[in-house]
């Protein structure tokens, strides 16, 4: 099955059906709990963890949108919160170009990617989904690691010198926008 445009032309509409099924055969190689999709063209994908993934066309741009929202900093670690946050961004032959950010609304932190819709098929959303989540995941663990210490600066992971070897996943470069 391939996630295909309704039209030849710019992408402006997708079959819903086509993405409803993807989503559920995706679902067991993710380990999704539950699914829900709302009316607007957006789905919310729930893990028994407790993470949430939003998933949602972009037709002017021809993308699939992944969020995640991964909880705010702990009290007394923002400012290494926000630098790790920003050397995620740096770090993009490891990541993929994964976006980190703030909901604007309040202090939860968001993981932003994206997968190309122009030949997304079941399979290469499966995988997709699954370095997304796995990805949002091993940031959670970081921020949750920050640990606030009095006279001195926070320790925090060092995310630069072990992310490939603890196995944060890459997002593969044939699954890049």
């Amino acid at each position: 099955m391939s996630l295909e445009h309704a039209s030849p032309g710019p992408a402006s509409v997708w079959s819903t059906p086509d993405l409803d099924e993807a989503l559920v055969l995706a679902a067991p190689v993710i380990d999704v709990a539950e699914i829900r999709r709302y009316p607007e063209g957006l789905w919310m994908l729930d893990f028994e963890d407790g993470l949430v993934v939003q998933v949602q066309p972009d037709p002017s741009r021809g993308v699939l949108v992944l969020t995640a929202a991964l909880g705010a900093a702990r009290q007394g670690t923002e400012r290494e919160a926000w630098r790790l946050l920003l050397e995620l961004g740096a770090w993009w032959s490891v990541t993929g170009g994964l976006r980190m950010a703030l909901d604007p609304g309040g202090d939860t932190v968001l993981q932003l990617d994206e997968l190309p819709l122009q030949a997304l098929d079941t399979a290469r959303l499966q995988v997709g989904l699954l370095r997304f989540v796995e990805r949002a995941r091993a940031v959670r663990e970081a921020l949750a690691q920050l640990a606030p210490q009095e006279g001195s600066m926070p320790s925090r992971p060092d995310l630069a010198a072990g992310a490939t070897a603890s196995g944060f996943p890459a997002l593969a470069p044939d699954l890049r926008a």
